[in-house]
């Protein structure tokens, strides 16, 4: 739990505006989740934490984004390499 309250510390929400041009980029992503991405990506997101296995945390969607994606296990394996 110590480093669960550590990551959610360093989580620092930003709002940004996501354009049809935004979302027109990431074509190939599930319709639904073209503005998780996007904002992800926008947001210059080190990671993009999820439960969705089917649309987001796979093979294929983390082939095409430059983004670490997956569960909160994860995140919070992620967190520990950058905190060496």
């Amino acid at each position: 739990m110590p480093e669960l309250e550590t990551l959610l510390m360093r989580v620092q929400p930003v709002l940004v505006p996501i354009s049809k041009a935004d979302l027109d980029r990431w074509a190939t992503i599930s319709e639904k989740d073209r503005h998780v991405i996007a904002g992800a990506v926008l947001g210059r997101a080190d990671f993009l934490a999820t439960l969705d296995k089917v649309h987001l945390d796979n093979p294929e969607t983390q082939a095409k984004v430059p983004i670490a994606i997956g569960d909160a296990g994860a995140c919070l394996k992620a967190l520990r390499a950058w905190q060496k």
